[in-house]
């Protein structure tokens, strides 16, 4: 057949537990297409997880319906194909030149082709990026990968800055991963989770007797690392009297440990990072001024989450993929309001936040997707409950119940609206209530008409 010369080569999910009972559809589309068969809808899950289709074809059994009202909701940019009772012969020969499915088949091949064209053209850049394995498709963070990518392998000192939580030693570890040192010791230490006291013999070790205690001398974490890496994560929160020595060190390139006089040569390439602001540290006198123009060599500053909202669905995606492996469960993705919650969530604890959100999510699920169930509470019923308990006390009891009920009708209406791209007709009539009262209503709890 002519159609052996389509490019690229299309992946269709046949789901039809009647398969066998008609080879000649499965013979047929093998000659020219990429076909995974599954004869139960749950046994396409691991598929629509690990090898999108590009499209799917599915028997229009019973059993099979939920199944794809499901599909339909998660991706409705997935074409899908109802087969029915049709007889296999239809399909042998000749015949699927001329049926209805080659034609839907080939259309949708020039439907992708030309979508892939429309949005390669509008999108530019904004596909998705790597570093090591930080994701993303902000474009923010792909200047600073190219910006890390031309440093990799010199000795400079980086500083990455950002909230708590957006990935800092991720972006740190890439470095050291993709550097000629990788082969060296990458060592980590976190200056706010070690006391001021202990602080210093950490970093620069200490010889037998330097101290009550010192039984056997210590090596350091500035000379462990060796020619490799080392990271001073939450440096903002190093003690003035230890800056100043690891200034000293960093300028000389040698350490002495505590208690000894030998200078030891020091090799290791030093990155930092902090999520305070330093030079509004350097104006309070906590930090030296002298250190941060040597540690800020090159300077990099992660966006927040909150900075970066078209990364929520790919990191809850890659996130769920890897908690569903680890747990041996076949969880397809999550529910469009589960999507929304998390989209307006404002994720103080950024990354890390969603990352134990996921987690809690994927070990309370008991379905194929992620429902909004099995979110943790404040998420569930929105953080505006755990604020308005600051108020108990302050706000009559009534004037509070009054406040929370306003805010969960808006809520519902809010995300109706949306499921509906705020056609009101529709809307009305799935919260059971007439448009009238709708447009009441969304003026009342002032609900903004995004359309």
């Amino acid at each position: 057949m002519k159609d052996n010369a389509l490019q690229p080569r299309l992946h269709i999910l046949l789901i039809d537990n009647r398969v066998f009972e008609r080879p000649a559809l499965l013979v047929i589309l093998r000659l020219n297409y990429k076909v995974t068969v599954s004869q139960t809808a749950e046994e396409a899950i691991p598929t629509l997880l690990d090898d999108p289709p590009a499209m799917i074809i599915i028997d229009a059994g019973e059993q099979n319906m939920e199944f794809l009202s499901l599909i339909e909701e998660y991706d409705q940019q997935t074409p899908l194909l109802l087969v029915g009772q049709h007889p296999d012969d239809e399909y042998a020969g000749d015949g699927f030149n001329r049926s209805a499915l080659k034609m839907w088949i080939e259309h949708t091949i020039t439907s992708r082709k030309l979508k892939t064209q429309v949005a390669s053209l509008e999108a530019g850049d904004t596909k998705v990026q790597s570093f090591a394995s930080f994701i993303t498709c902000n474009q923010t963070l792909f200047q600073i990968f190219r910006t890390l990518q031309r440093v990799l392998d010199t000795d400079v000192p980086v500083l990455i800055t950002g909230e708590s939580g957006t990935g800092k030693e991720l972006i740190a570890q890439g470095i050291h991963n993709q550097s000629k040192r990788m082969e060296q010791p990458f060592v980590a230490l976190n200056c706010a989770a070690i006391p001021e006291t202990l602080l210093e013999t950490e970093l620069f070790g200490y010889e037998k007797g330097a101290f009550t205690g010192a039984t056997a001398p210590k090596i350091g974490k500035l000379e462990y690392a060796g020619e490799g890496t080392i990271f001073l994560d939450e440096i903002g929160d190093m003690p003035l009297l230890t800056q100043a020595k690891l200034l000293r060190a960093i300028q000389e390139r040698a350490i002495e440990r505590v208690g000894g006089h030998k200078s030891i040569p020091f090799k290791a390439r030093i990155l930092a990072a902090t999520n305070k602001n330093l030079p509004e540290e350097i104006q309070r006198r906590a930090f030296r001024e002298d250190l941060f123009y040597r540690l800020n060599t090159v300077h990099v500053e992660l966006p927040s989450l909150r900075e970066r909202r078209e990364d929520i669905p790919l990191l809850i995606m890659h996130f769920l993929k890897a908690f569903s492996q680890r747990y041996d469960k076949n969880i397809l993705g999550i529910s469009p309001t589960v999507l929304h919650a998390l989209q307006k969530y404002d994720w103080p604890g950024n990354v890390r936040e969603l990352v134990n959100i996921v987690h809690h999510a994927v070990l309370l699920s008991d379905g194929p997707r992620i429902e909004l169930k099995d979110l943790p509470a404040e998420l569930r019923f929105g953080r505006g409950i755990i604020m308005m308990l600051d108020q108990v006390g302050k706000v009559p009891l009534d004037a509070l119940v009054e406040q929370a009920k306003n805010d969960f009708e808006r809520q519902i209406i809010t995300l109706v609206l949306e499921k509906f791209n705020y056609n009101k007709a529709r809307s009305a009539q799935f919260l059971g209530i007439d448009r009238k009262t709708l447009y009441r209503k969304i003026k009342t709890l002032r609900i903004q008409d995004e359309k």
